[in-house]
């Protein structure tokens, strides 16, 4: 059972007069950070007076009551006859860098869930003071941002779940396990969002439009290439992989360099001849491959030689 240390203010020089309902549960942070700004030092502040007031304040060194639940204390901003101040319970957590935030937390929702109780309060009366504030001001704020490991959400999630022993200093069993629940629960949504960001990128890349039409520029070449078996004809504004573009090439290859048709009756007598080794002029492989200019003038160079060769040989001859 957590326990409640009691500095009460005496004057009522900063709080509203009559009795307060307590039908709401208000929860500020101090947003003072310096080290040592524990619950008890902001107790002692609103004893020594302090231009505002509030019930409870809750640090990771425990809870301090500084007024009486029925008091109408100055702290949520919306003045002497708004919800906040007028029917609600200020709570202020501490934020103080010293401190351990996640202890705090669970001091907190121990303090909460025992005014919930006592005042027959409903969880969907435990209220920021954002809320309440007439400016709309960002408090409490780590809850808020959840910049310090616990949302919002996750602080109110904690307040349905049943009370149980715990160790000095740390959360419940079942509030731990809800809490990782919870942290787990975004985590799977944050992963899977990431997922769709990827999938979007990727289609962005190469996204298939059936409905896409060929730019007119291009509308003669795409179809010469269809026809031709060079692709699909599908999808003509998607973009190209590396690994589709060498599709193409390698199509473009076997339909307009690699042949491995035989050769053409007219043709054989020659190809026979040049492939001859007293000849060696060419081989008889792949005669239907285009040829390149090298190759030609290769062809050309060695066919010229063998015919100086021979003409030397036969004036050779005459001479004799």
């Amino acid at each position: 059972m957590f326990e409640i240390n009691q500095m009460l203010v005496a004057s009522r020089t900063k709080t509203y007069p009559g009795t307060n309902p307590c039908n709401y549960i208000v929860i500020h942070e101090t947003a003072n950070e310096s080290t040592g700004a524990n619950a008890k030092l902001h107790a002692k502040l609103q004893r020594n007076g302090f231009s505002a007031s509030w019930h409870y304040s809750v640090g990771s060194d425990g809870v301090w009551q500084s007024f009486p639940d029925t008091v109408k204390c100055w702290h949520a901003g919306d003045g002497q006859y708004g919800k906040g101040n007028a029917q609600g319970i200020g709570i202020e957590i501490c934020v103080n860098r010293d401190g351990d935030f996640k202890k705090t937390i669970a001091n907190a929702v121990d303090l909460v869930k025992h005014l919930m109780k006592k005042h027959n309060i409903p969880v969907s009366n435990v209220i920021q003071h954002n809320v309440t504030s007439s400016w709309g001001k960002d408090c409490p704020h780590y809850l808020r941002s959840g910049k310090k490991g616990v949302t919002w959400a996750q602080f109110k999630q904690m307040l349905t779940v049943q009370q149980s022993a715990k160790k000095e200093g740390e959360l419940t069993v079942l509030q731990y396990n809800e809490l990782k629940k919870l942290i787990e629960a975004q985590n799977t949504k944050i992963n899977a969002q990431a997922k769709e960001i990827s999938a979007l990128k990727r289609d962005k890349l190469n996204v298939p439009n059936a409905n896409a039409a060929v730019d007119p520029a291009h509308k003669e070449r795409w179809k010469w290439a269809k026809a031709n078996g060079l692709l699909d004809g599908k999808n003509p504004a998607g973009k190209v992989t590396r690994q589709q573009l060498g599709s193409v090439e390698h199509n473009f290859y076997k339909q307009f360099i690699a042949n491995d048709a035989p050769a053409e009756e007219y043709a054989k007598e020659a190809l026979e001849w040049a492939a001859d080794p007293k000849n060696n002029i060419s081989d008889a492989s792949n005669p239907a491959y285009l040829a390149s200019r090298q190759q030609v003038i290769t062809i050309v160079k060695r066919a010229f030689d063998l015919a100086a060769a021979g003409k030397d040989q036969s004036e050779g001859s005459t001479g004799e």
